[in-house]
Order: structure tokens, then C-alpha cells, then sequence
């Protein structure tokens, strides 16, 4: 998503309203990170659809299982459900609607995220941005199940975009990149797109020729670039995608007939990268992921070129629906206190906003589809229509859940297990929080890949 550029004084002036709760870890963790604490937070994520000409079934946004080779754990439960059902090929929440129908629904997860060490890398990160000179090189080869996160550079940033970053390094640092390690280039990597790309907004996402050729983009966009400089450099790069928490955070983004009301979380998308002897490094040019706020994931890619047939799809199912989604997150005891009435609760959150039942203009077209699997591979950060699942590759330990049209406890439901690294740097606006996050939402299901 991509929402109008604030002042990076917004989030300065953001104080943390909770402090998420600290619990016992697995042991199980990964590369150098301890998994004695972890950060326990609750994710709501509520629709209610006023009218639509679409018929088929939608997906809503439900954190996934991801596997690296080593890094932070994150383990989520759903354990309560209205009107929904699990869907155990794409490991999402869906519901099947109808053009001219109503509907409502929602579901809540806990989300316990283990191997978080905030502190220390925003140390590392900063003392290897402050002195570069501290990180030479080292002759340490990449791990087999790392390698596969590299890839193959576009020609516009080999032609363009690279020489641009060398000279910009050399001038900055006073030595070529090969005399540092591949965390000083990472980071800078990052530096250098925070300086050469100018922000701007826009609800769907740029080809790489348009970012390096115009210099603009936004969250996703700067993603995309700084994957392809450092896959440039021999770096296993992705970017990931989820929700980072801002305790406080209140923001309304209106998408074609779709509203997104977000509460203490935004969605938002950041790099990881590979650095040998530091492991999974996070680099977040805006929001400071897993160093400055929690994060909660939802899916990864290596795909950096985009789909434009997808996005055209989105937009097209996005006109067909007349509804307002809203997330939220909680802190345990925050939850505890709103599950006694939780379905109140989630009530009141869409009083605001039932005005919009008798203000919809939608297409005529009626499309009708249903998920059939996995989609065919392509290249494309949208791997999908609105009738793609989105599919994650790393197995899933699970239990069959039944969701009924009422509200249901569920003790012992889906478990996902997931493995996986961190990010960096404070928001220079909290528009980049959103940006391009939006086409991994409700309409269209993207496909998580390696």
C-alpha cells in the first residue's frame, strides 16, 4: 500500500503504547540468534463486504509459514474464527461470496515470533554504517540452503543502477565495495537507494526499468532495487512481506471501493539479506523491522519482476467490491480484556464506517472463480489473479479445523512453524509503511516462492 507521504516527525512523536509480552522460546533457534524470549502479539483481521458484482472465493491476509536457514521463529495459532474456513491448500482464511451478497467475518491469530535480538542489530548495523572499515571482507562460502535466494540481475540495474551505487560508495567510503564485508555493502546498498530513488506513492507497483530509469518509487519499489544491487554483489537477497507494529498507529486507505482501516500495525515490506558470518541481516529503509518495531510475517519472495496483468486484475476485482477491512493488533493483555466480547468488539470497529453501505458504484462485470491450487510459475511479484491461492513451500504442521457461521474457540487449530531473519533504519515517512503492500491483500493472493 502506498498512503500520502507524512513527515518523519509523525513517527518520532509515536510513543509505545504497550510493550509486547515476553515469553519462554523453543530451543530450536538458528544461526547465532537466542530464542529465550518472544514477542506474543494477537492479529485480527475483519471484512465486512456492504455490496459486490464479484462472485468467487476471497482470501484473507493470514500470517504464513516461512522456513530460512536459521534466523527467528515464528509460530501462529488461530484460535477464533466467524464465518470463515481454512483453506489447506493455500494456507489462508477464505469465504466464498456471491454478486448482490452481504458478508462478514473475521478471525484472530496469535503470533509468537522467538529469536528476536532488536538491540543487537541495531548495533551491528549501525557501527558497520558508522565504520565500514571494521567489516573487511571475509572468505566464508554461503551455506547450500542460502544459495538459492540469489538471482539474476536485470540489465537496467547492471547498466545503470550499479555504476551509479560504485561511484556513490567510493566517493562516500574512500575505497571500492570489494574491501568490505557483504554486510558494509548491504547496508549501504541500502543507504544509496534511500538517496538515489526519490519517494513517491503509488498504489501498485513499478517495473524496475521505471525505478532506475525515472528514479522514483516507493517501500516495494526501493525493495525490489536494493534485491537486484545486492544479488549484483553475490548477496542472497528476498523481500518480505507482513504487518510491523506501531503501537498507536491509526490510518484509513481507500483502494478503488475497498477501504483498509489499520490499528497499531501497518502492512509493509522489507528486505532480508545474507550476510556470511552475521547470517540473515534486516534491511528496512523505512520502518525499522524487528530493530525498532516488532514485525509479523506473512510471506517472502525472490520475484522482483512485476506482473502487470495481476495488477490490472486487482484493480479490476478491486472495483467489483464495495467493503471495509480492518486489522488489528493486540498485546495479550490487550486481547484478554476484548475477547470476553470479542464479537462486539469487532462490531464497533466497523461503526465508523457503515455509512459506505449506501455509497457503492461497482462494475457491472461479474466474474466467477474459485482457488484451484497452485499457479503456474512466472516471474512476477504478483504471482496471481484473484483466483491463485498463494503457496508456501515449507510444510506446515496443522489440524483440520471446522469453522462453523458462529464464533468458535479453537484450542488446538492451524500451527504454523516458521523460520526466519530481520531489518533496520528509522521511517523517513509513515507513508512507506503500506507502500505496494496492498496487492498482497484480501483480492489478490499472492504466491510466496524461493
Amino acid at each position: 500500500m502506498r498512503l500520502v507521504a507524512l513527515l518523519l516527525a509523525i513517527l518520532a512523536t509515536l510513543v509505545l503504547a504497550a510493550v509486547p509480552t515476553q515469553v519462554q522460546g523453543a530451543s530450536n533457534g538458528g544461526s547465532g540468534s537466542s530464542l529465550s524470549e518472544c514477542t506474543e502479539l494477537y492479529f485480527l483481521n475483519s471484512i465486512r463486504i456492504y455490496n459486490t458484482s464479484y462472485s468467487g472465493v476471497l482470501y484473507l491476509e493470514t500470517p504464513q509459514n516461512i522456513s530460512f536457514g536459521g534466523g527467528l521463529v515464528q509460530r501462529v495459532y488461530v484460535v477464533y474464527s466467524y464465518n470463515l474456513t481454512y483453506d489447506n491448500s493455500s494456507h489462508y482464511m477464505k469465504f466464498r461470496i456471491k454478486a448482490g451478497q452481504r458478508f462478514f467475518g473475521y478471525f484472530v491469530a496469535r503470533v509468537v515470533l522467538c529469536g528476536i535480538n532488536m538491540t543487537r542489530l541495531s548495533e551491528l548495523e549501525a557501527l558497520a554504517l558508522a565504520d565500514p572499515y571494521a567489516y573487511p571482507p571475509r572468505n566464508e562460502s554461503l551455506p547450500k540452503d542460502v544459495t538459492k535466494f540469489l538471482g539474476e540481475p536485470p540489465r537496467i540495474v547492471l547498466e545503470v543502477a550499479k555504476p551509479a551505487f560504485v561511484r556513490w560508495f567510493e566517493k562516500t567510503v574512500g575505497a571500492p565495495p570489494s574491501n568490505f564485508s557483504k554486510l558494509v555493502i548491504a547496508l549501504y546498498v541500502a543507504e544509496f537507494v534511500k538517496h538515489w530513488v526519490r519517494y513517491e506513492v503509488s498504489p501498485y507497483p513499478r517495473p524496475l526499468r521505471e525505478i532506475v530509469e525515472k528514479r522514483v518509487g516507493d517501500c516495494d519499489d526501493m525493495s525490489r532495487l536494493i534485491i537486484a544491487l545486492l544479488w549484483s554483489f553475490g548477496i542472497p537477497a528476498v523481500m518480505a512481506d507482513g504487518y510491523v507494529v506501531i503501537w498507536g498507529l491509526n490510518y484509513e486507505l481507500p483502494v478503488e471501493s475497498t477501504l483498509y482501516v489499520f490499528h497499531n500495525a501497518g502492512p509493509h515490506a522489507f528486505v532480508l539479506a545474507y550476510a556470511p558470518g552475521f547470517g540473515w541481516i534486516p534491511i528496512d529503509l523505512l520502518a525499522g523491522s524487528l530493530t525498532s518495531n516488532p514485525f509479523i510475517f506473512e510471506g517472502y519472495t525472490k520475484v522482483i519482476r512485476v506482473n502487470e496483468t495481476a495488477v490490472k486484475e486487482f484493480k479490476r476485482v478491486s472495483k467489483q467490491i464495495n467493503a471495509t477491512q480492518v486489522f488489528y493488533v493486540f498485546t495479550p493483555p490487550q486481547f484478554y480484556v476484548v475477547e470476553r466480547e470479542l464479537q462486539s468488539f469487532v462490531e464497533k470497529l466497523f461503526a465508523p464506517y457503515e455509512h459506505r453501505a449506501s455509497a457503492s458504484t461497482l462494475s457491472s462485470t461479474t466474474t466467477t472463480s474459485t482457488a484451484s491450487g497452485t499457479a503456474p510459475e512466472s516471474s512476477s511479484v504478483l504471482e496471481t489473479t484473484v483466483v491463485v491461492t498463494k503457496t508456501v513451500t515449507a510444510p506446515l504442521e496443522q489440524r483440520v479445523v471446522t469453522v462453523t457461521s458462529t464464533v468458535t474457540r479453537l484450542t488446538v487449530s492451524t500451527v504454523y512453524t516458521t523460520a526466519l531473519p530481520s531489518p533496520w533504519i528509522l521511517v523517513p515517512s509513515l507513508a512507506a509503511l503500506f507502500a505496494g503492500s496492498l496487492l498482497l491483500g484480501l483480492f489478490v493472493a499472492k504466491r510466496v516462492r524461493r
